[in-house]
């Protein structure tokens, strides 16, 4: 789940339309070893590979805010270049052919990493970065923009969700291939 305010970037105008899933979801009170998703159910979601055309060097993911731009953690793209990075949007079971929408992969023309944004042990308030991808999104039932919230927004005390190929149990090295979900409380970033 990301909620954030991106005082630094530019403001997306198309907010309209966004948020709209093809599956409702349903709470499951875990943090770590959430669900299969199903297939639609977050369609902002991103699959992001960073790496050079030989090797896949690290995953991350992402969320679609506009037709153009996917944010993400800075530290996932702090080192990168455009041009090591790929953008997948669309996917729920990764590298399998065998869903009921194609999953559509996006070339970065530019990353845009917070100015205050360093690579420090413990957690960074500052670790987001937007992507400007290559060409534009057309969206689909299954590829749509999350929505972003309004400067002041307040979630605290509400639960969001948390989408991803991440690990399902705390220091496993393994990651699934189909899309996982746990709803999360938000937390104050102060």
């Amino acid at each position: 789940v990301c909620y954030l305010f991106l005082p630094h970037f530019p403001l997306f105008p198309e907010n309209t339309g966004c948020g709209i899933s093809l599956a409702k979801q349903t709470a499951q009170r875990r943090i770590v070893g959430g669900d299969d998703a199903g297939f639609g159910s977050f369609p902002w979601q991103a699959y992001i590979r960073i790496g050079s055309s030989r090797s896949m060097l690290s995953r991350c993911g992402g969320s679609l805010i506009s037709r153009r731009h996917v944010v993400t953690a800075g530290h996932c793209v702090a080192r990168a270049t455009p041009r090591q990075v790929h953008v997948t949007l669309g996917d729920y079971v990764i590298n399998s052919a065998v869903e009921p929408l194609p999953a559509y992969t996006f070339g970065v023309r530019t990353i845009n990493v917070h100015p205050y944004f360093k690579f420090t042990p413990q957690a960074d308030r500052f670790d987001v970065a937007v992507l400007t991808l290559e060409r534009t999104v057309h969206f689909m039932p299954h590829i749509a923009p999350i929505c972003l919230p309004e400067k002041n927004e307040d979630f605290l005390g509400k639960f969001g969700w948390a989408a991803g190929w991440g690990a399902l149990n705390p220091g496993s090295r393994l990651r699934p291939k189909t899309l996982q979900a746990v709803d999360v409380p938000v937390l104050d970033n102060r």
